[in-house]
């Protein structure tokens, strides 16, 4: 009987702590509102209908630092 509560019970902290964990990215600053307006106003146009799965995120343009080169050691 304790195991079979034992089992219940992992089983249940496993599932909630694993939706605990999911990200919410229902509107998010990531998602390019613009590119899903242009997107859909395309589809109206020509009669489609659009069924976003992934909504399109905005693209990281920022810039990083180049590591530095290494220096002969003269040996």
């Amino acid at each position: 009987m304790q195991k079979s509560i034992f089992v219940a019970g992992a089983i249940a902290v496993a599932f909630l702590g694993s939706c605990a964990t999911a990200p919410n990215i229902a509107r998010n600053d990531a998602i390019d509102d613009a590119r899903i307006a242009a997107i859909e106003n395309a589809a109206k146009l020509n009669g489609v209908t659009v069924k976003w799965i992934n909504y399109p995120l905005k693209k990281d343009h920022s810039v990083g630092v180049a590591p530095a080169m290494p220096q002969a050691t003269g040996t």
